[in-house]
């Protein structure tokens, strides 16, 4: 589910009451001002937070409270629905706020995040290094005084809520406000169809857990202010308009991506449907505009986060922008920038251990880094770390897309209907990020029953995020492979790479689609190029199911590939 908070009509009620008789309502006046957490510095009165990296971070309203609430009983777990009643009091916001919270805390502790704890299905607590805290006290109140204090809280807290804070550089999630779009056209026809494009922009870009996105009845009130009061107002980081415009039979929808402080524009794209269905154009027009702006890794609300995190300098990276940072690197997939972009998701997750994704996307990153001149040895502790990785990103988030879709590659190897099963589910929790369907489109060869499925997960990748990365193509071509569509895959393969993935899989496509003689021009270049390749050690690489590595291997060996002859000399 995405992280979309502010629409509180539709959510069931938070309870009225601390479920706990002994959470105190009055949080302040039970704690330190000052605390010290695993070297980090903490100002719960402001809401001030220093890493132990020396990076000062002031925290939103609402995480700064969550703190509060963590501080005051600090190494007591404290279940959800009592933070909820303290923090929100009968405000309707669904668990993701929450848990963006804990985000934002984890983000600013830096190096101390393993001090927030995570008590699965149950709440959260903080444990620290003892002693260190401020002999500094606020006064104590009496219980009625704390009882009144917190009936007079409630109203604040609900505008808080409304009227959020802006979020610091580098507190994780972007904070995205969809605005109503402009119907040019005018009239009621145009309007319902402005205001029910706007719903599922909001709604689609909303199920990409990696986005923070505000809801639509929050973001309406904003729709004529300029973007700098948007992002002071709501804590936007990104907001996305448009206008509709008739023009003869069709529909002409044109989108805009800003950077909400600066104002600038980002991103724009421009899409036609026809007139005649307008719920059908709806609904298009939505699909097309979240495929780019929701693909996490090479979309531009990615991009612009990059931009912004490589302006601040490595020093000052929190868990997010080192997550973004890695996965470029990862995807550029030569030996440097693989080794940089694992170190920079290792550092993700230190920061915030939670973090699903970071953890998957080292796993990918790792499962690359086992060089074919690699003793097996430390090829298979290299491919044990990034399973170990894959399995670790599942666990702490389930509900991850890219973390369920990485797990499901290891679990395949034991367990083939689970996988199935999972690899499903990556597609449903994302099914408007291209990325993500790319992604998912591999397994088709590792799982032969999604082969059919895969490609057709791949094929829709396309049509959303028609400025797709060549990764793309890979996983396209490997499943043409898989399905026996062998000439198709060598014309998928065509993009010029030196990339040895390319090279090999061209090289099994067009031998397995009769051109022998060609193959072997490929593979001789191949090998210039990687010396130590051998079928084995491809075909390992990629965790193939072994009826479609039967089929890689029956191609190159056509083309005169090694098999095993240099691959694990000690």
């Amino acid at each position: 589910s995405g992280q979309q908070t502010e629409n509180a009509e539709d959510l069931p009620p938070r309870p009225k009451a601390l479920r706990s008789n002994n959470l105190r309502a009055d949080i302040q006046t039970e704690v330190d001002r000052f605390i010290d957490v695993a070297g980090a510095r903490i100002d719960l009165s402001e809401g001030l937070v220093r890493s132990p990296e020396g990076a000062t971070t002031e925290l939103r309203r609402q995480s700064a409270h969550v703190l509060r609430v963590l501080a005051a009983h600090r190494g007591a777990t404290i279940s959800k629905d009592d933070i909820f009643a303290v923090v929100w009091g009968d405000v309707s916001v669904t668990e993701d706020s929450l848990v963006q919270c804990v985000r934002d805390i984890r983000t600013a502790l830096g190096g101390a995040s393993g001090a927030i704890r995570t008590a699965r299905g149950r709440g959260y607590r903080l444990e620290i290094d003892g002693g260190g805290a401020s002999a500094l006290r606020a006064p104590r109140l009496s219980a009625w005084f704390a009882a009144a204090l917190l009936a007079l809280a409630v109203p604040i807290l609900i505008w808080s809520v409304w009227d959020r804070d802006p979020a610091p550089a580098g507190m994780g999630a972007p904070v995205v406000a969809v605005l109503p779009f402009d119907a040019i056209a005018g009239g009621a026809r145009w309007d319902a169809l402005s205001r029910g494009l706007t719903e599922d922009l909001t709604a689609d870009l909303a199920q990409n857990d990696w986005l923070f996105v505000l809801g639509s009845a929050s973001s309406r009130r904003y729709a004529d202010t300029a973007p700098a009061q948007i992002a002071a107002a709501l804590g936007a980081d990104f907001i996305v308009t448009g206008t509709l415009q008739a023009e003869g039979a069709h529909v002409r929808v044109v989108a805009a991506l800003l950077d909400a402080e600066s104002g600038r524009q980002v991103w724009s794209k421009r899409w036609d449907g026809p007139e005649a269905d307008l719920l059908l154009l709806q609904r298009q027009a939505s699909e097309a505009l979240v495929g780019e702006l929701a693909s996490n890794w090479s979309g531009p609300i990615a991009e612009a986060v990059r931009a912004k995190a490589r302006g601040r300098g490595t020093l000052d990276l929190a868990a997010y922008e080192a997550y973004l940072l890695g996965a470029e690197r990862v995807h550029r997939f030569t030996r440097d920038d693989l080794a940089a972009g694992a170190d920079l998701l290792r550092r993700a997750v230190r920061i915030d251990p939670d973090f699903g994704d970071a953890w998957a996307k080292l796993s990918i990153a790792l499962s690359n880094m086992a060089w074919p001149e690699l003793p097996k040895a430390e090829q298979a502790r290299i491919l044990a770390e990034s399973d170990a990785a894959a399995l670790e990103g599942y666990r702490v988030a389930p509900d991850s897309p890219l973390a369920v879709g990485q797990a499901a590659d290891v679990v395949a190897r034991t367990d083939l209907a689970g996988a199935t099963r999972m690899a499903r589910r990556t597609v449903a929790l994302a099914p408007n990020d291209a990325d993500i369907l790319a992604f998912a489109g591999l397994k088709g060869v590792r799982i032969p029953e999604l082969a059919h499925e895969a490609a057709g997960w791949l094929e829709r990748a396309y049509r959303l995020n028609p400025e797709q990365p060549i990764w793309y193509e890979i996983h396209y071509a490997m499943v043409l492979v898989a399905l026996g569509r062998y000439q198709e895959a060598y014309q998928a393969y065509a993009t010029p790479s030196d990339f040895v993935d390319v090279r090999a899989g061209r090289t099994a496509a067009l031998a397995l689609a009769g051109d022998v003689e060609g193959a072997r021009r490929e593979l001789s270049g191949l090998m210039r190029s990687e010396p130590d390749f051998t079928v084995e050690w491809w075909i390992k690489i990629w965790s193939m199911h072994p009826s479609i590595a039967e089929t890689f291997a029956r191609g190159l060996r056509l083309a005169g590939a090694p098999e095993a002859a240099r691959v694990g000399a000690e």
